[in-house]
């Protein structure tokens, strides 16, 4: 239906306002703005203020985890956004890797996985100064792993996730998958 609002509003010149809580229509819209108690913010604003928020949800956890946490779910989100679009078998295994990883409750981890997404729309990144923290053996294969399962997610491992897991990968130091279709 949002499709086909669109392409009607492109065929006419015209503009559509679109209210939702559906985050999963921010992937097709021009501008997003965000109306919270009553104020409109734009979405770096909201950005910003999600990172905040982030932080202080992550420091109830072992802050060494913390940083572990931020930068993954944002490496997730990078693999997800690959291909250009999100689809929900992606979303969905993108809360199961981290509920798995954080043990944090869903909403949180949908808080979580939510901000990443924006952070990856709006072209934004963690600094890479401290987002890139060591990982143990277990923890470099497990997160190698969960990129290629998302990647997965959707049945399609496009050349543009590949390209993007090799990007993280180099990253962080972490060896390559010897067979991705395992994953």
């Amino acid at each position: 239906m949002v499709q086909l609002i669109q392409d009607l509003a492109r065929e006419d010149g015209s503009a559509v306002i679109l209210v939702t809580h559906d985050n999963r229509i921010l992937d097709i819209a021009d501008r997003v703005l965000y109306l919270e108690d009553g104020h409109m913010k734009s979405l770096t604003e909201a950005v910003s203020e999600g990172t905040s928020r982030m932080l202080k949800l992550l420091e109830k956890h072992d802050p060494n985890t913390a940083n572990y946490l931020a930068t993954f779910s944002f490496a997730l989100a990078r693999i997800a956004y690959a291909d250009g679009a999100v689809c929900e078998s992606e979303r969905n295994e993108m809360r199961r890797i981290l509920h798995e990883v954080a043990k944090l409750e869903p909403a949180e981890v949908d808080f979580i996985m939510e901000l990443s997404m924006m952070l990856k729309r709006t072209k934004s990144g963690l600094d890479t100064r401290i987002s890139n923290p060591a990982l143990d053996k277990d923890r470099a294969e497990h997160f190698r792993d969960s990129l290629y399962a998302i990647a997965h997610a959707d049945g399609n491992l496009s050349s543009e996730e590949l390209v993007e897991i090799e990007a993280i990968a180099a990253e962080f130091g972490l060896t390559q998958n010897a067979n991705p279709a395992s994953g």
